[in-house]
Order: C-alpha cells, then sequence, then structure tokens
C-alpha cells in the first residue's frame, strides 16, 4: 500500500518541479549560451535533481528512498526560503541581485517574492507527507520482520 503512496508522491515531486521551472520560459530561446541568465540555470538545475530524486522513488520504492528524498525536499525549502528573504529586503541594485542576474529579468521583485513562497510552500508540505509515508512504511517494514 505504502509503495503505492512512494510512486504517487514520486509523480508530486515531477509535478513540483515542473513549477519550478515555469519561470524560465522566457529564457528559453538563450537556453544554454552565455546570455543565459544565472538564475534560470539554477532553477533549471533544481528542476532536474528533483525530476532525478522522483525517479529514484518510483524505480525503488522503500522507506529508505523516500526518507532520503523528503530531506532533499527539506534542503530545497530551505534555499526556496533564503531566496525568499534576498528577494524581499534586497533591491534590485544590490551586489547580490546583481550576482544572481536578478535585475536583468522581466519580473517585479513581488512576483519573485510570491513565486519563491509557492515553491517553499509546495516542497514543504511534500516533504512532510514524504516523510510520513516513509515513517509507515519502515513501520510496516519492521511488521513484516
Amino acid at each position: 500500500m505504502w509503495v503505492h503512496a512512494t510512486r504517487q508522491l514520486a509523480a508530486g515531486l515531477v509535478v513540483i518541479a515542473l513549477l519550478g521551472t515555469l519561470p524560465t520560459l522566457p529564457t528559453w530561446q538563450t537556453l544554454a549560451t552565455a546570455t543565459t541568465p544565472i538564475w534560470a540555470m539554477g532553477l533549471l538545475l533544481s528542476g532536474f535533481l528533483l525530476v532525478a530524486y522522483s525517479a529514484y522513488m518510483a524505480l525503488w520504492p522503500s522507506s529508505a528512498s523516500l526518507l532520503v528524498s523528503a530531506v532533499v525536499g527539506l534542503v530545497f525549502t530551505a534555499a526556496y526560503a533564503s531566496l525568499l528573504v534576498i528577494r524581499l529586503l534586497v533591491s534590485d541594485t544590490h551586489a547580490w541581485a546583481r550576482v544572481w542576474q536578478l535585475d536583468t529579468n522581466a519580473f517585479s521583485a513581488s512576483q519573485e517574492a510570491g513565486w519563491c513562497f509557492m515553491m517553499l510552500l509546495l516542497i514543504g508540505m511534500w516533504s512532510y507527507f514524504a516523510g510520513r509515508v516513509a515513517i509507515l512504511g519502515r513501520r510496516w517494514e519492521l511488521d513484516l520482520q
């Protein structure tokens, strides 16, 4: 039963990864060139890593793979929380905004902060449910022994 829940959580993580890469759509024409913004490459890399962990969960559904993916989800949650704070407190002329090339995109600071908050909530909730299913799956594995 919990193996089915693991595969459903893997599918949910793919959906979250695709949602996380949506802001990069305006930059797809310049993808893999020198003019691609750093923030777009970071979002694409994070989406790729989330899809890789969801494939890991779907191919080897165990409580360990689910727990590892939940911890990775918490790391991504912390990263989005720090991006949210940076976006709320830093202006477009600050050095952090220039390092991440946030001053060159088509989105306003409030849109970026809202998107970071949405991703923070989505991945955070996913990590919570993945951790709960991992604990229940581990208890089920121990009861079989």
